[in-house]
């Protein structure tokens, strides 16, 4: 797991954070169903971007996704089978 941690904050969270109005984090669970799990969460000012940067799952990226974290965001995705990991979209309320 560790080097999966490695993985998102030494290249995924730099990669996306070259993206204009993106903010990346990773965090690990502290209490709940959760713990000791870790989470990786992109912030979209405004929330807009999230659709032009990520149109529809049957859509290419944007270029501007494509050029920064394509390639590194496949890696990480094959992380998922190993983890049971899922996506989810969230908006900030």
């Amino acid at each position: 797991m560790n080097e999966h941690v490695d993985f998102v904050k030494t290249k995924l969270v730099p990669a996306f954070e070259k993206l204009d109005g993106v903010t990346a984090y990773v965090l690990k669970g502290d209490r709940g169903g959760n713990k000791s799990k870790v989470g990786f969460f992109l912030v979209f000012e405004p929330v807009e971007l999230s659709n032009r940067y990520f149109p529809e799952a049957d859509e290419a990226w944007s270029e501007d996704v494509g050029e920064s974290v394509q390639g590194i965001w496949e890696e990480f995705t094959s992380f998922f089978d190993d983890l049971g990991s899922e996506y989810t979209d969230w908006i900030i309320l």
